[in-house]
């Protein structure tokens, strides 16, 4: 009875949010990715998103957080309004108080944007899958329109998960997939109206290289060979006696190609639930072991200033898919070490698929890690240019998150990301 009459009341705020849907909206309503400030692939997503929505019409754009994770990096002016308090309903299918909050405030909004990022297939938890399918099919029931962007499908669906998508797919929905692997998931489960798209993170803008700390300038001015850039995480290379191993092996490869040709490196955490301690950890026994060829990103910049540093590199060698797509966004080349099928659609935008190394391929000596990282360095002019020629019409796939909105423009994809960022101070 107590369910039935919740329901009662929520039906009767949907008709009511219904009935202000007659006139043209001038406000959207943007659903952010749960940590964008932990997680600088959420920040990417954030600011590339909200960067484009300046560009339209709307009087207000309101960012909605999907977690307790406060949203720190986007401040609030005459346009941008942060709201916190509406998470639970992204969390669980038990907060009916919020849900009616959550409904009642879509009174009068136009489209509502659920950035999905990995949170829809299950792998954050199952109860975040469902509140935020629920959360967006209250939004469609009160006639908003709705589309969910930037979002990966990381293994075959389950048959809760296919249900959710097909509920999405009737309400409307529009459903924009990031990569080429998960839209084919999403096709073999039914949903023939997912859009396969690019990474939202390509459009956002990179931070001037004036603006990056003076040291690490100074560390890439005076490299008498080529900037690389690490990123290695735990969950991709795993702790333990043979991780150290492994690990010695990449910093004995790095300390050949610093004698052999100038290289210098630099370590570059992408997130902070645990990718600065582990990295950093990786950065002080290098230093220990081989002194003065690498040098620490720390503390953790920006999203914008993490892809300004990705530019200034010859080439990226990284567990963090979203390092890489900051590093593809700069037209730079990009060595991965993938997972969960993260990488592969991303890397097959770029004609790149001979550049995922597994990490049970990984060489086991010395002199094979060293071949592996020489052959790839080597090989970055060509690579990089293999980047920029597929660069504008990554780009433009990517402004396909935002078709049928009037940001939506072809003349502006370069605009999005200047490949004139390029260049800054790196050396090649």
């Amino acid at each position: 009875m107590k369910r039935a009459i919740r329901q009662f009341v929520l039906n009767n705020r949907i008709a009511s949010a219904r009935r202000t849907h007659s006139a043209p909206a001038t406000e959207i309503v943007v659903c952010c990715a749960p940590v964008p400030e932990g997680n600088r692939g959420d920040q990417a997503l954030l600011a590339a998103v909200v960067d484009t929505l300046r560009r339209g019409p709307w009087k207000k754009i309101h960012l909605v957080q999907t977690a307790y994770h406060p949203i720190l990096a986007i401040r609030e002016d005459e346009r941008i309004r942060i709201h916190a308090g509406y998470y639970p309903v992204f969390t669980s299918l038990e907060c009916f108080r919020e849900q009616l909050a959550w409904v009642r405030f879509l009174r009068s909004k136009g489209e509502v944007i659920l950035i999905g990022a990995d949170v829809l297939d299950e792998h954050y938890s199952v109860a975040r899958s469902e509140g935020s399918f629920y959360a967006m099919h209250l939004a469609a029931r009160c006639s908003c329109p709705t589309r969910i962007i930037g979002f990966s499908v990381n293994g075959a669906p389950s048959d809760a998960l296919r249900s959710r998508f097909q509920q999405a797919q009737n309400d409307g929905t529009r459903l924009f997939v990031r990569d080429a692997l998960s839209f084919q998931r999403l096709h073999d489960a039914g949903i023939k109206s997912a859009e396969l798209v690019g990474d939202l993170a390509l459009l956002m803008r990179p931070a001037r290289v004036e603006d990056l700390d003076p040291a690490l300038r100074q560390f890439i001015q005076t490299a008498p060979g080529p900037v690389v850039g690490l990123n290695f995480t735990e969950v991709v290379m795993g702790r333990g006696p043979e991780t150290d191993a492994l690990l010695d092996r990449v910093m004995d490869a790095c300390a050949h190609l610093a004698r052999e040709g100038g290289c210098r490196f630099i370590c570059i955490p992408h997130d902070e639930q645990g990718g600065i301690e582990y990295l950093g950890a990786f950065h002080a026994r290098m230093n220990q072991r081989h002194p003065g060829i690498a040098t620490l990103v720390s503390p953790m910049p920006s999203a914008q200033q993490l892809k300004c540093i990705a530019g200034q590199c010859a080439h990226v060698f990284t567990c963090r898919l979203h390092l890489g797509i900051a590093t593809l966004g700069m037209g730079r080349p990009v060595t991965g070490f993938p997972y969960q099928g993260k990488f592969e659609g991303q890397f097959e935008h770029f004609g790149l698929t001979d550049g995922l190394v597994y990490k049970d391929h990984l060489p086991g000596t010395v002199d094979g890690m060293t071949e592996l990282f020489r052959r790839r360095i080597q090989a970055s002019s060509e690579l990089a240019q293999r980047v920029r020629d597929r660069l504008p019409a990554v780009l433009a796939l990517s402004m396909k998150n935002f078709a049928g909105l009037p940001c939506d423009a072809a003349d502006k994809t370069a605009d999005a990301a200047p490949i004139g960022a390029v260049g800054g101070i790196a050396r090649t």
